[in-house]
């Protein structure tokens, strides 16, 4: 059981870090919105730390995605191949979203 836990904080991790480089944010940028260190959520990405609920739904809202597409462990790609850096319309109040809670 452990190691099947194990694989989905890390598939988690890897859809978080994808996600993040595909909208082009910074390790800061998204741990501020979190309000987490850059190491916390450097240890999210890497499948260290369990990510909590609620913070899959703050990065919903700053991803603008269903919950469930962080469980779409098929759509991991290298986010530093992907050659994708646009922001989308989603992500213009990013200051703005700051305060969902």
């Amino acid at each position: 059981m452990t190691s099947i836990i194990t694989d989905i904080n890390k598939g988690l991790g890897k859809r978080v870090r994808q996600l993040r480089f595909k909208e082009s944010f910074s390790t800061k940028e998204v741990a501020d919105y979190l309000d987490i260190s850059e190491e916390h959520l450097r240890l999210y990405e890497e499948g260290i730390k369990k990510i909590e609920a609620e913070v899959l739904v703050k990065l919903s809202h700053l991803f603008c995605i269903p919950m469930s597409s962080f469980f779409d462990f098929s759509r991991i790609t290298d986010p530093e191949e992907s050659g994708t850096n646009d922001k989308t319309l989603c992500f213009v109040n990013f200051n703005q979203n700051k305060s969902i809670n």
